[in-house]
């Protein structure tokens, strides 16, 4: 687009400056052809040039007004229309003595389990086309001394298995509605009963990047929800799962 309008900028302004000379040349050429008679004073010439100057200006002001204000309409527009979606968890948590908060996910041992998890429109607007397009993994950065981490395929290999069902066609929200979905969640063991992720704790953040748009179907927005969770087997080898961190954010 601004590639376009700087188009449209240089074309206006060659013919600003081409224009009365072209017609001067053009006029001059039949004259001498003896083809029209003389036509015009020097003054009138320079009249011409700068009627045709001026009007140019006035064209070209007026061209980026009202590509001005179709943007402030289409921007208002969006604005007006756009839904906002945020998700959040919705298992029973325990508040402990840590900043940490405890999901009870229930029987996930070598079964499925589930992650319970909202996505709420707060907004005024329905949010129309609504599914998820993205499900990542990630596990902590070895050796950070920041809090980083890096993406993985799928938590296969740890004996975790954690993924939302997802609906076959999109779906839409109404205004200050929500949409409730499943994660299934399973933690397997060995078979002489420990973890096949092998520690007394594993840390990993999951993420679901999923999209929208408004009713009008005029710009589509991406969202993505991220949760960490820390997996903690107390002595008598019970799993805990403490809540780190949970966050939600527009990519677009």
């Amino acid at each position: 687009m601004k590639k376009y309008s700087i188009l449209i900028v240089l074309i206006m302004i060659s013919i600003l400056i081409l224009s009365p000379v072209a017609t001067y040349l053009i006029v001059t050429l039949l004259k001498n052809q003896e083809i029209i008679s003389p036509i015009g004073s020097a003054d009138t010439w320079i009249g011409f040039a700068g009627s045709i100057i001026g009007g140019s200006i006035t064209m070209i002001a007026l061209y980026f007004t009202i590509k001005q204000e179709h943007i402030m309409i289409k921007k208002n527009t969006e604005l007006s229309v756009m839904p906002n979606i945020y998700c959040e968890l919705k298992n029973e948590v325990i508040s402990n003595n840590t900043n940490d908060k405890e999901l009870i996910v229930g029987d996930c041992i070598n079964n499925w389990g589930f992650v319970n998890w909202d996505m709420v429109n707060s907004s005024d607007n329905l949010a129309n086309n609504v599914r998820i397009v993205d499900q990542l993994y990630f596990l902590p950065k070895p050796n950070s001394k920041e809090k980083a981490y890096i993406k993985i395929e799928n938590l296969d290999e740890y004996g975790i298995s954690l993924y939302t069902i997802l609906y076959e066609d999109s779906i839409f929200i109404p205004p200050h509605n929500k949409q409730s979905w499943k994660a299934n969640f399973m933690v397997e063991t060995n078979d002489d009963g420990t973890y096949k992720f092998g520690d007394s704790s594993f840390i990993f953040k999951h993420a679901i990047v999923y999209k929208y748009s408004d009713v009008l179907e005029n710009k589509e927005y991406t969202g993505r929800f991220e949760f960490e969770f820390n997996i903690n087997v107390d002595t008598e080898n019970n799993l805990h799962f403490n809540l780190w961190d949970s966050s939600n954010r527009l990519i677009n």
